[in-house]
């Protein structure tokens, strides 16, 4: 391996006034001052400055101002350093001028980026033969942290970039190949190499328990082999928590008889959520997380049928509550219902809730963040703190209280949705907080699972985004660090 040719050394510097001083004691060090080798401007929070060295090679140094955000810090690390992780000779990183908890953060980001950098979207047919496999090039870390710790941070890291990659694979197949029925196969198979426990309810189940929301939406295939896929894992020593994770998992979503006019295109990724809450619950398995976590994923498909539910049925959920039907489009809460119904049997202490939910959530805060809603203060409150922790940032809405107005019904004991144009992704909140009762319920509407460009550390508008987020909240709610 050419150290010289890959050397990225990243120092943090206080103000432009500290940019005139020379670098000392560093490996690599800058022959000359910082402010002979160009204007540095900060545009980003961060600028890289390229020295040439004699033999032909370079080193690279990142300069990054002192309060840069993660999220921040991410995008020009992933700007800047994929070229080098990319290349088979490999990089070392030297990181100066930094205080432990920063020398930290960037370890994990370059060494989740890594890892990120290591997917290949899955291709078919001749494509398939063309697609190169990619090789993780893990990053040497040259840093006066300990040797172990780098150890735990990176293997944390690419456990988190890895499940990334398997939200980022799932939502990425064609909906004629991930079926509910092809998804079960995938969860029976992945259950039996990790080792934690998998049951799946189908239509007899969810009938013996009354789930008649998530049933009227399956109702359009009758051969379908949608339900609920339950799966377990319990550590060895006495839990510190329950956590239970519910995940939309529509592999395609044509609305029903409300049937999409357009963006149809793009609705085999109506299952993002169950890919993220699966994705999740492995990091936590891996991860041999000390808490109790149950995964609840709706597969389904919202298809067009005379057999499918339509607008003004009323159908009865699993907890007894009657639903007057406004809109088959708006079938992602009718599946999420019975399933938050029954994720609460195993007297849960948190409930993260993940899915594709309403476009007004787009609508509202664009793809660079998603909305979070709770009924927790304390909750809601975190949610955004983890978003900005770990640069998968998220935007709190309100639900509830006078909310409820606009899913009131005059013959069922609410509406589905509300018949006027408006805050849909409010209005889908507050219908689901009415399922989970006085449990902490954190609900994360999807809207930035795409953006175009890539966003944070991950480069694919395909974002998977969600896990690093879930890992770290379930870590400070539960007071239960993780690690590997």
């Amino acid at each position: 391996m050419s150290k010289k040719a890959n050397d990225i050394t990243i120092a943090y510097v206080d103000s432009k006034k500290s940019i005139g001083t020379s670098l000392k004691n560093t490996k690599p060090t800058l022959s000359k001052k910082i402010s002979d080798l160009g204007d540095l401007k900060f545009n980003e929070g961060a600028q890289f400055v390229t020295q040439s060295l004699e033999d032909g090679g370079a080193i690279q140094y990142l300069f990054v101002k002192k309060r840069i955000s993660p999220f921040d810090f991410q995008s020009v690390i992933r700007k800047n350093l994929v070229s080098s992780l990319n290349n088979e000779d490999g990089v070392v990183v030297y990181l100066n001028k930094l205080g432990v908890k920063d020398k930290e953060l960037a370890v994990e980001a370059i060494a989740t980026l890594s890892e990120l950098e290591a997917w290949n979207p899955p291709v078919y047919g001749k494509r398939k033969k063309d697609q190169k496999p990619k090789t993780r090039i893990l990053p040497q870390f040259k840093t006066s942290l300990n040797s172990q710790k780098i150890k735990r941070i990176v293997g944390r890291s690419v456990c988190v970039g890895e499940k990334n990659g398997l939200v980022r694979t799932l939502a990425s197949m064609p909906s004629n190949i991930l079926t509910p029925k092809e998804f079960k196969k995938i969860l029976q198979n992945r259950a039996k190499s990790n080792k934690y426990s998998y049951k799946f309810l189908d239509t007899v189940a969810l009938k013996k328990l009354g789930a008649g929301s998530m049933l009227a939406v399956m109702s359009a295939d009758p051969d379908t082999e949608g339900g609920i896929a339950h799966l377990t894992y319990k550590p060895k020593s006495k839990a510190k928590a329950v956590v239970s994770l519910v995940g939309k998992g529509l592999c395609f979503d044509t609305g029903g008889y409300n049937v999409k006019t357009s963006h149809m295109y793009t609705m085999h990724r109506d299952m993002t959520g169950s890919a993220v809450a699966l994705a999740l619950f492995e990091a936590l398995v891996e991860l041999k997380a000390p808490i109790e976590v149950h995964a609840y994923l709706a597969l389904a498909e919202n298809l067009i049928s005379p057999t499918g539910y339509k607008p003004n049925d009323v159908v009865i959920a699993m907890d007894g509550t009657s639903i007057e039907v406004v809109d088959t489009d708006a079938e992602g809460r009718m599946v999420l219902c019975d399933t938050l119904c029954y994720s609460k049997k195993v007297n849960p202490d948190l409930i993260l809730n993940f899915a594709t939910l309403t476009g007004t959530a787009v609508y509202s805060i664009g793809t660079r963040r998603a909305a979070v809603f709770s009924n927790s203060t304390k909750a809601g409150e975190l949610a955004v703190a983890v978003g900005i922790e770990t640069g998968e940032r998220c935007w709190l809405f309100p639900i509830g209280e006078d909310y409820y107005e606009n899913i009131k019904s005059e013959v069922a004991d609410i509406l589905q949705c509300s018949n006027a144009r408006g805050v849909d992704h409010i209005n889908a909140a507050t219908f689901l907080s009415h399922f989970v009762g006085d449990t902490p319920w954190v609900h994360m509407d999807l809207s930035s699972e795409e953006n175009k460009g890539g966003l944070g550390l991950v480069s694919s508008d395909i974002t998977g985004f969600g896990v690093r987020w879930g890992l770290k909240f379930i870590e400070h709610w539960c007071q239960a660090p993780v690690v590997r």
